[in-house]
């Protein structure tokens, strides 16, 4: 966790959700008891799980419950273009990204 891509990864977020009221849609909580969360600023639709991905601060877990009915197909796109656009890091966070939308 004391790589590059980690630091500048959790500063992108850190930007987004310190210090802010975020809505806040709880997914589920694992037997870990770790939440899978989407986070949204009240003013913007789109999530600020989209926004990373989108940014390439984020990949998708490689293995979603497609019983969680996110939109999945959204998430993979935007992956794929960070992925294409070459923006995409190496860093995977376990909080689904958190990995919803």
């Amino acid at each position: 966790k004391t790589s590059s891509y980690f630091e500048q990864s959790w500063s992108a977020f850190s930007e987004r959700v310190v210090d802010r009221q975020l809505l806040t849609k709880v997914h589920l909580q694992d037997r870990n008891k770790t939440l899978l969360v989407t986070l949204y600023e009240q003013d913007n639709s789109e999530s600020i799980n989209l926004q990373l991905l989108q940014e390439g601060w984020v990949r998708i877990r490689a293995k979603v419950d497609e019983k969680l009915n996110l939109p999945l197909d959204e998430m993979r796109e935007a992956e794929a273009s960070a992925k294409q656009n070459h923006v995409i890091t190496l860093v995977s966070w376990a909080f689904l990204l958190f990995v919803c939308c």
